[in-house]
């Protein structure tokens, strides 16, 4: 018996192999991919609502300084309250502006990692390919030895 038939066998059952470990491996990706995600979403959701609290104490606060100094019924009260919203409000819009980017990023990632997961099993039946290819003549003359009919 040849080596020929014995290699590419082998070559055929480490290519299985690699294509099983890289699934796992994307499967494993993808669930991290997912954690880190709830992640940033749970602290995009925290944020928001700090922000909030914010802005709300920072508008009672310039209500009650406005009422203490006596302008508790003037525009100025209205202007500063309008001024700490629209702040209160940029943040709250910085904070969805990262969070959709973070969005993008994980779905980028998912995306390279299932193509890395199809470029190895190309690798490996590339490789297999070259292998038969560089022992065809030992490979034809092992299977004419063992289909020969006598």
């Amino acid at each position: 018996m040849t080596a020929g038939p014995v290699a590419a066998a082998l070559i055929a059952g480490g290519m299985v192999v690699s294509a099983y470990g890289q699934y796992g491996q994307y499967k494993a990706q993808r669930k991290a991919d997912a954690l880190r995600q709830r992640q940033v979403q749970l602290e995009a959701t925290r944020l928001r609502r700090e922000q909030l609290r914010k802005a709300q104490v920072a508008r009672a606060q310039a209500t009650s300084s406005a009422y203490n100094q006596g302008a508790g019924e003037s525009s100025a009260l209205s202007g500063g309250q309008s001024q700490v919203v629209a702040q209160g409000a940029r943040s709250v819009q910085a904070i969805n502006q990262d969070a959709s980017l973070s969005a993008g990023l994980f779905k980028a990632n998912t995306q390279y990692a299932k193509a890395g997961a199809i470029v190895s099993v190309g690798e490996g039946i590339q490789e297999v390919g070259q292998v038969i290819a560089s022992n065809s003549g030992e490979i034809n003359r092992a299977s004419a030895s063992l289909f020969k009919t006598t």
